[in-house]
């Protein structure tokens, strides 16, 4: 997945909250307001837990005057939760509060008094009493970047979206990089839940997720399904061994015929590698990209092998008629590079940030072989693009590959679990990997005809689409409402 900033107008923070270190009796908030009328900086002198949790009312009975459920005082809520800092930013959802959370967490969860991190999220706070979507974000969050899952808009939910441990600013000083497992990371998001569910959000949670936060949100509820009433995961793979062949055959049936154009214009780039390469070093001097880890050349090679995928990742199976030909100019073969999959995005600034992901896939998750053999002739590095070139080298990094904990999870999924739905795209690759799911136990899969990386349950059949609604109803009581969502503009990527 390759990250992006994303829209803004998260940028002005309006409060701020600092969490007391110790529990006690009910806790009191004091504030005091800036000179500007800006912001308010919320202190609790003593706090607790759910406990003594102060209201305007109960969350789940009617006020008298409308008869809607009465929401807590949020401030207070959160101020009271041990551990947690929070500061509240505008939000671009209206009926929307909107936080970002950092929450203190055992970098070992077997040893829960041993080295600390803190964990970031995103808080979008609707109502107490409104079921909360929980999204396994499998990389960043970014304050700045506010989306709505497709399950939180139908559901009209709140949403609490969750960094990845060891992503952003997710990580203990130093990091033990053995504790980065699917283990550990459920054990955050079992924590979380608990914390968050018995304090402030009684109502069902329902778990989600797209792509690798799709995988995650399955990993989460394999450990603890009785967490969530539901998990939805959206385009989420499982691999079996460290570097999977059978992708790249599921790739080559798209369209054949676009495939050969594909293929025709990865080799044009390669032929044509020092004009190509002067407008990467042109490119990164004006944006003041770095090539430190990989360097420009093994960038071009690797964007040229991974392009075809990328393409019919994204859907941009229109763009068939418009693939350059060997009679294009050097300057139309890179505007069509720079549209599909630019170069810039294995410069050192997005490489970098992807590491905990390409340590994932090196110890548990595995992923797709790169196809070397269109291009074979043409490399200068061939069996460069596997997931330890992207590791940086240090004292306990070096990632040993192990099959069976998603040969567990795949078992977990057809033998025992339910009430989980898995949606993908007819054309996306990473479809390849699809779980196998039972019916009969009430997990589904379903495809979207056509479909890329950005498959929805919005963009299903009719058929399939209402058979989705019907479920999530009958899994969280709550009836849906035909809502896309908003999801982040890196959500559809995955390296």
């Amino acid at each position: 997945m390759t990250t992006s900033e994303g829209s803004s107008g998260g940028a002005a923070t309006t409060t701020t909250g600092e969490t007391p270190t110790s529990g006690g009796g009910a806790g009191t908030t004091t504030g005091s307001e800036s000179s500007g009328g800006e912001s308010t900086v919320g202190t609790t002198t003593s706090g607790t837990t759910s406990e003594g949790m102060t209201t305007t009312g109960d969350p789940m009975s009617g006020d008298t005057s409308t008869g809607e459920p009465v929401d807590v005082d949020i401030e207070a809520a959160l101020s009271r939760v041990d551990g947690l800092t929070w500061e509240e930013m505008d939000s671009q959802f209206p009926g929307y509060r909107y936080f970002m959370l950092y929450l203190q967490q055992p970098a070992d969860h077997d040893d829960p008094d041993g080295l600390q991190f803190i964990h970031r999220m995103q808080l979008f706070h609707r109502h107490a009493a409104a079921p909360m979507v929980i999204d396994t974000e499998g990389y960043g969050v970014y304050p700045e970047s506010q989306a709505m899952s497709e399950p939180a808009a139908m559901l009209r939910a709140n949403q609490l979206v969750v960094e990845h441990r060891w992503f952003g600013t997710s990580r203990p000083e130093p990091a033990d990089w053995s504790l980065l497992s699917i283990e550990q990371a459920a054990a955050d998001h079992h924590r979380i839940r608990t914390i968050l569910g018995d304090a402030i959000y009684g109502g069902p949670w329902v778990s989600t997720g797209i792509s690798k936060g799709g995988m995650t949100a399955s990993y989460y509820r394999r450990f603890y399904p009785d967490d969530v009433v539901a998990t939805i995961a959206y385009v989420a793979p499982i691999t079996f061994v460290e570097l999977e062949k059978h992708y790249w055959q599921f790739l080559g049936a798209i369209k054949p015929a676009c495939n050969a154009s594909l293929t025709n214009f990865r080799r044009e780039l390669l032929l044509r590698r020092q004009a190509m390469l002067g407008r990467v070093v042109g490119e990164a001097m004006m944006q003041g990209y770095d090539y430190e880890i990989v360097g420009e050349e093994r960038a071009l090679e690797v964007t040229a092998l991974k392009f075809g995928w990328t393409f019919w990742q994204r859907g941009l199976g229109d763009m068939c008629p418009d693939v350059p030909t060997a009679n294009a100019t050097d300057d139309q073969l890179w505007s069509f590079l720079q549209a599909v999959r630019p170069v810039y995005w294995m410069a050192d600034e997005f490489t970098a940030e992807l590491e905990p992901y390409y340590w994932q896939v090196a110890s548990q998750l595995g992923t797709a072989r790169t196809d070397e053999t269109a291009l074979a002739d043409l490399l200068i590095y061939p069996g460069f693009d596997t997931p330890l070139s992207y590791i940086e080298p240090g004292i306990g990094k070096a990632p040993w590959y192990t099959p069976e904990p998603m040969l567990a999870v795949q078992a977990w999924v057809t033998d025992e679990a339910d009430a989980m739905l898995f949606v993908y795209g007819e054309r996306d690759p990473w479809t390849a990997g699809a779980y196998a799911v039972n019916p009969e136990h009430d997990v589904h899969r379903l495809v979207v005809a056509g479909g890329s990386h950005s498959a929805s349950i919005d963009m299903l059949a009719p058929a399939d689409r209402e058979l989705a609604y019907e479920r999530i109803e009958a899994w969280t009581g709550v009836t849906p409402i035909a809502a896309p969502g908003t999801p982040r503009p890196w959500a559809a990527m995955l390296p």
